[in-house]
């Protein structure tokens, strides 16, 4: 170990610093001659930064001055005990469906919580084949139950086994289509569904809420700008009116109540196990079996594209971080028309794109998303790790290599 300024060998490691976390154990330690002062200020930036336990964090400290003003001149050294006592459980609703599967996947590969629960009602787009090897890989650690959160008594039977920290709700039904054919379902699942956990969050003591939003709450932009927090409430389908009321009485459990909530509202996901219905794994699909390639309009419709990886590590960061209150979006900044992305899948696999046909546009189809996340940025430190072009690469090579998962997903039941 050398120091960063002179090269010299640092031979005392004599300050070390505890991040306290409700996940495991994780320290610092920096050389003897750094200032005690030093030494403070850095150990309370770990106390009000509880991901540090994710490991690479150290990049977010020079995002905020500190090691640049203080540390450049020292090597700070991270490292974990092998006391890692877990000591947290979270309750994931929609465990079974894309966002919700990866969400726990993700939190179970990079952290050590005493359990996670996954509460899934097993419709059309949730699959056991999902989460497959969720209990063989985590053990005790992972818990499945088949429930639906329309039904409170049923979610407070759940929460009253254990004491939880956060309820993290992913369970929605999310496809625009279907919520224009069939509203009366987005109503009961996005809405009840959202107001019964809120009340048995707070019988039974959870500590966090957090829901998972859209940035279609917001409706359609124009050519240019972006949706900050602050933006109107705009929603155009009765999917997205579905999720701005939850958000909405999601704020107001805050304000009546004390609830300790956040709201995060991300772009349009990718990546795998997503169900075979939306853009992206529907156009693989379609693409892998030679069959048309079917466009809304003209396919000049914009989206901001984020992989779900991204979105779950911004996720447990607002869990972990955010403000009560508070409304956190979450976007990649990769805009793409969706006739580009179409355009993109075809020459992956080396399709024709004499495949596409465009079709009647759908009814309040809005015209561009784009996401300003400079909020999760700023405050929390999150920022996106995929690149889109070389994701969604990755993307259509394992639907690719996972056909037989789509045709067992598409299955009827």
């Amino acid at each position: 170990m050398t120091s960063a300024s002179h090269g010299e060998p640092v031979r005392f490691l004599e300050h070390q610093v505890t991040a306290k976390s409700l996940i495991s154990g994780v320290f610092w330690r920096m050389p003897a001659q750094v200032p005690q002062s030093v030494v403070s200020e850095f150990a309370n930036e770990l106390h009000n930064n509880p991901s540090i336990s994710r490991g690479s964090e150290t990049d977010h400290y020079l995002r905020h001055g500190l090691r640049e003003s203080h540390l450049s001149a020292y090597v700070v050294e991270r490292f974990e005990t092998r006391d890692r006592t877990p000591t947290m459980r979270l309750l994931v609703t929609g465990g079974c469906g894309f966002i919700g599967s990866h969400f726990i996947r993700y939190v179970l590969e990079h952290y050590q919580p005493e359990n996670v629960t996954n509460v899934d009602a097993l419709t059309y787009a949730g699959s056991l084949q999902t989460a497959a090897d969720f209990s063989e890989r985590f053990g005790d650690r992972y818990d499945f139950v088949h429930a639906d959160i329309r039904e409170l008594d049923w979610m407070d039977d759940l929460l009253s086994r254990h004491s939880y920290y956060g309820i993290i709700n992913f369970a929605a039904e999310s496809h625009v289509d279907r919520s224009i054919t069939d509203p009366e379902n987005f109503i009961d699942t996005n809405i009840k569904g959202a107001t019964n956990l809120l009340a048995a969050a707070r019988r039974h003591g959870v500590k966090r809420f957090v829901q998972i939003s859209t940035d279609e709450v917001y409706g359609s932009l124009g050519e240019s700008g972006w949706f900050t927090e602050s933006s109107p409430i705009n929603p155009s389908s009765p999917y997205s009116a579905s999720k701005a009321a939850a958000d909405l009485l999601v704020l107001a459990a805050y304000k009546t109540y004390g609830q300790d909530v956040v709201i995060t509202r991300s772009s349009n996901n990718y990546g795998p196990f997503q169900y075979p219905e939306k853009l992206i794994p529907l156009m693989i699909s379609r693409a892998l079996t030679n069959h048309s390639l079917p466009v809304y309009g003209k396919g000049v419709n914009i989206r901001d594209w984020i992989h779900v990886e991204d979105h779950c590590a911004a996720v447990f960061d607002v869990l972990m971080q955010g403000r009560a209150g508070e409304v956190y979006n979450v976007g990649a900044g990769s805009e793409r028309t969706n006739l580009e992305i179409v355009k993109a899948i075809l020459a992956h696999l080396g399709q024709s794109e004499e495949l596409i046909q465009f079709v009647t546009d759908r009814p309040g189809h809005d015209y561009r998303y784009a996401i300003d996340a400079q909020k999760l940025r700023s405050e929390i430190g999150w920022k996106p790790s995929h690149d889109f072009k070389t994701g969604l690469a990755e993307t259509i090579e394992w639907y690719r290599e996972n056909e037989r998962w789509c045709s067992e997903v598409l299955k009827p039941r």
